[in-house]
C-alpha cells in the first residue's frame, strides 16, 4: 500500500510533463456508511470501483496547509441542483462530519495512482440559493479543543449524560403536530407542560416527512408552540407523531427546581464574577 504523502513513480512522471491531463476529485464518507465521489472533470471518472460524478459543481478553495499548529483552511462549494446533493438532506444534517479526502489524478491514465491534497471532515454548511458551502476540517482542529474543565457559574454537562446522570426517560414524552406554521415553527395544542419546559430540548419525529429526523427546540410556550433552532427539510402535516424531550439551560436554579438533580450539577454558581472581584 502506498503512504498518503506519497506518489507512484508512473504519477511523479506525468506530473512532470509540459502538458498535464489532471482533475480533482472529492470522495465522501457519510456517517451512515455510504461513500460519494465528485470530480470537476467533463466525465464521470470510475476510481477504485467508486464513480465520481461530474456534475456535481464541486468547487474548492485554495488548498492550504500549515507547517505549524494552526487549523488548515479551505471550503467546499456545490450545487444544489445535482440528484445526490439534496437541500433537504443537507438540512436533516445527513453531511454532518462527513469525512472529505480530495486527491488529484490523470484522467487518461487513472492507474497512475493519487496525489492527496487533503483529508478531514465537513463542519459548518450553509446554503445560499442554488449553493452550499461546506467548511472542512483537518487534523489540526482537534488541537483547538479545550482540555480539561473551565470554572463556570452554568453547568457544564450535557443534560442526561453520565455526569449529569439526569433519567431522559423520565422528561421525554410524546405527541402529535395540530398544526404546521412552517418548517420551523409546530403547535401541538395537547401539550400542557409550563412555558420553556422543552427549550433546549429536541424533538425527533416518528412519522411523516420527517420520520426519524431530530431538531433541537428554540423555544417552547404552554401554548403548545414549539420553535426549532433550524427548520426541519420538509414541512410537518398535521397528524405527525413526534417524540420530545425536555431542555435544560444549565442554571443551577433550574438544575434544583426542575429537575432535581443538584448534587450532580456541573458548575460554580456561587463563585463570585469579576464585577465583584473588581470592586475593592
Amino acid at each position: 500500500m502506498i503512504p498518503m504523502n506519497a506518489i507512484t513513480p508512473k504519477l511523479a512522471e506525468l506530473l512532470e510533463q509540459e502538458i498535464t491531463a489532471f482533475a480533482t476529485c472529492w470522495l465522501l464518507k457519510l456517517k451512515s456508511g455510504e461513500e460519494l465521489g465528485f470530480t470537476d472533470f467533463d466525465q464521470d471518472l470510475n476510481i477504485n470501483n467508486i464513480t465520481y460524478h461530474s456534475a456535481s459543481g464541486f468547487t474548492p478553495s485554495a488548498v492550504l496547509s500549515n507547517s505549524g499548529l494552526a487549523p488548515d483552511n479551505l471550503e467546499i462549494e456545490g450545487m444544489l441542483d445535482n440528484e445526490l446533493i439534496l437541500k433537504q438532506d443537507l438540512i436533516a444534517g445527513k453531511y454532518d462530519h462527513a469525512e472529505i479526502e480530495i486527491f488529484l489524478v490523470n484522467y487518461e491514465n487513472l492507474n497512475a495512482g493519487k496525489l492527496h491534497l487533503k483529508r478531514g471532515w465537513f463542519g459548518e454548511v450553509s446554503i445560499k440559493d442554488n449553493m452550499f458551502i461546506a467548511e472542512v476540517k483537518g487534523l489540526t482542529h482537534a488541537l483547538n479543543k479545550n482540555i480539561g474543565d473551565l470554572y463556570s457559574h452554568r453547568c457544564r454537562a450535557k443534560f442526561g449524560d453520565e455526569k449529569c446522570k439526569a433519567d431522559l426517560s423520565k422528561y421525554t414524552f410524546s405527541g402529535s403536530i395540530t398544526e404546521a406554521q412552517s418548517n420551523n415553527t409546530l403547535i401541538d395544542i395537547n401539550r400542557a407542560e409550563e412555558s420553556d419546559f422543552f427549550q433546549y430540548g429536541s424533538i425527533k419525529f416518528l412519522t411523516g416527512a420527517n420520520q426519524g429526523i431530530a431538531k433541537e427546540i428554540q423555544s417552547y410556550t404552554r401554548s403548545g408552540k414549539i420553535v426549532l433552532a433550524s427548520p426541519l427539510p420538509h414541512k410537518p402535516s398535521a397528524g405527525d407523531s413526534y417524540e420530545i424531550t425536555a431542555g435544560c439551560n444549565k442554571s443551577f436554579e433550574t438544575c434544583y427546581k426542575q429537575f432535581n438533580n443538584a448534587i450532580n450539577f456541573r458548575g460554580e454558581p456561587h463563585i463570585p464574577g469579576i464585577t465583584k472581584l473588581l470592586k475593592v
